[in-house]
């Protein structure tokens, strides 16, 4: 899932998870001074308030550092049969910080770094759980999604001019609002200057010289 759809995810053994009063799950917060954890692999790891990991919600163990690495305490085994499946977004600051103080940098933390666009993991989530009933079989039995407001989609604007001036060549405002047309970056181009209303997953569109880079 994470080649195909650039969404890291991770899957955690339910039995291993405390249940109480009939539930159980995880939850995500800071990490406490001094905290350690034992990754996949089993090295420790000391951790502090500046990350996050995700906790069992009954006992508030940790069991992942997020966006980074996941622990030994759920981890997967050859006897596990209920999982819990996690396909989320984190701050990209955030989880590229995390990764240089413990000096673990993952697949997972470079994706992170470079921003999950806001929608990819309900896309992530739908696709890795369609793979496990078609290979592994079993059921889905229940998916919960906790998201924030979907940011609006900004626009940004370059002059042709600039554009031009750029690459050096004289490239027509036919042939940029086609090449960005072709990137899903609806584009606009009005009294020299063209303005793009990026598609949800270009989160990367923030200034003019991304468009400069586009064409």
């Amino acid at each position: 899932v994470m080649l195909a759809y650039g969404q890291p995810t991770h899957a955690f053994d339910a039995q291993k998870l405390t249940a109480k009063a009939g539930t159980q799950g995880i939850r995500i917060r800071k990490a406490t001074n001094g905290e350690t954890m034992s990754i996949l692999g089993g090295k420790a790891y000391t951790l502090d308030d500046s990350m996050l990991v995700l906790a069992d919600i009954n006992t508030n163990e940790v069991l992942d550092i997020a966006g980074v690495k996941g622990g030994l305490k759920a981890e997967l085994t050859n006897e596990t049969v209920d999982i819990v499946v996690s396909a989320a977004k984190f701050d990209p600051t955030s989880i590229r910080k995390t990764a240089q103080k413990l000096s673990l940098r993952t697949d997972a933390s470079k994706r992170f770094e470079n921003e999950i666009p806001f929608r990819l993991p309900l896309y992530g989530q739908k696709f890795i759980q369609e793979l496990i009933i078609e290979i592994a079989g079993g059921a889905l039995v229940e998916t919960v999604s906790v998201q924030a407001e979907e940011p609006q989609v900004k626009t940004v604007s370059a002059p042709i001019e600039m554009i031009q001036g750029v690459l050096g060549e004289q490239i027509t405002e036919t042939e940029i609002t086609t090449i960005l047309s072709s990137l899903h970056l609806n584009p606009v181009v009005f009294n020299g200057i063209a303005t793009i209303s990026p598609a949800w997953w270009r989160p990367d569109m923030i200034i003019p010289e991304d468009i400069v880079e586009e064409v």
